[in-house]
Order: C-alpha cells, then structure tokens, then sequence
C-alpha cells in the first residue's frame, strides 16, 4: 500500500485577480457615505430600489430577527418611531 501525497487545496485554487471581496465593500462603504452625505433622499431612494431587487435572496439568507433588527436601526437612523408610521398609514387610510 503506498501514500498518496496530500494535495494543497489552495493549490488547486485559481489565483484571485484584482482587490478582495473586504477591500471592495470597505471601497464601497465610503463611496456610499460620501454620496450620502451630498444627496441624502436620492441615495436613500437608490437604497431602496437595491433592497427592494434584492427582496427574495435577503428573505432567503437573513432571518426575520435580523431584518427586524435592521429595520429598527434604519428607523432610529432616520428619526422615525413606531407612531410617525402608524399615524402615516391612518393619513393614507383615510
């Protein structure tokens, strides 16, 4: 019986080209902070549409106490509590 030489897993890998998945969302971070920081309702908006397109695979990988979670942040980040939207619905109810 002989040994078969152990193989180098990363060996077998194709080389990466370019910048790391972590260098291009800390790129990404900051490109977006400055346009939030230039033209805050239209990056909102733009934010919006990337969540709203990327609707089935957020509900597919991120738990209902996470997005709850986030969602709760976003309100506080946004200055609006649970009776700003309760009284916003009633307005658009009426």
């Amino acid at each position: 019986m002989t040994d078969k030489p152990k193989r180098n897993r990363r060996a077998l890998r194709a080389p990466r080209s370019g910048p790391s998945l972590s260098q291009v969302r800390d790129t990404a971070i900051v490109q977006f902070s400055m346009l939030l920081h230039a033209k805050p309702k239209e990056t909102l908006d733009d934010l919006g549409w990337l969540l709203r397109d990327e609707y089935a695979g957020i509900l597919a990988k991120v738990s209902l106490d996470q997005r709850v979670a986030l969602a709760r942040g976003y309100l506080i980040s946004l200055g609006v509590q649970l009776d700003d939207l309760i009284a916003a619905a009633e307005v658009a109810a009426a």
